[in-house]
């Protein structure tokens, strides 16, 4: 029986790093919020469907869910609902790193794994970081599909493009309201790409 709100049939273990840094109001993280809700809902979280994994980050990383913790929905929506707005810095090399070491060699072997990187702005200080190429490796050893979604105008979609193997898994949104409507659209090719293996 399909969960209610389910857009995909495809099961994943799925996980939300999520930048939680000072740039983002907090009115905006509440978007963020809402949008990790929504796809969560689309990819049908549940005991045995697909599993969702969070990654917070700003001056650290920190994992704020494993796959499988939480098999509801409901549930889950409750965790993200308390997400601390921690402010601070936007490192996201180390937010790719603990995502690579902590949450995905928990991964289920036999379903596709997906991450979804999302941010507001660049790395702090490129110089006194990993170059987000050398800090997504980890991620594409463990055959996981990095999706990076860059919200406003601060975004560097270069930096981006060096964390994400294809050219068209780096999303620019301009908005915070407009998130939801660009992962709709996104949320259909996902599911195909995820159900012919990524």
């Amino acid at each position: 029986m399909p969960t209610e709100g389910r857009t995909c049939n495809t099961t994943v273990d799925l996980a939300f790093i999520i930048d939680s840094s000072g740039s983002i109001s907090r009115r905006n993280y509440g978007k963020i919020k809402d949008f990790v809700k929504y796809l969560a809902r689309s990819f049908g979280i549940s005991p045995t469907g697909s599993r969702a994994a969070v990654v917070l980050y700003s001056n650290s990383a920190s994992v704020k869910a494993h796959f499988g913790k939480y098999t509801t929905i409901e549930e889950f929506n409750d965790m993200v609902e308390r997400l601390p707005h921690e402010g601070g810095f936007t490192y996201i090399d180390k937010a790719l790193e603990l995502a690579a070491s902590q949450l995905f060699p928990r991964a289920r072997k036999d379903v596709p794994r997906i991450a979804m990187l999302l941010t507001d702005g660049e790395q702090t200080d490129p110089n006194g970081t990993v170059n987000l190429r050398v800090a997504s490796a980890p991620l594409r050893r463990q055959r996981v599909r990095l999706i990076a979604f860059g919200v406003g105008k601060r975004i560097n979609v270069r930096e981006l493009r060096l964390a994400v193997e294809r050219d068209e898994d780096v999303v620019r949104v301009m908005k915070f309201d407009d998130l939801k409507d660009k992962v709709r659209s996104y949320t259909k090719s996902l599911c195909e790409a995820a159900g012919k293996g990524t």
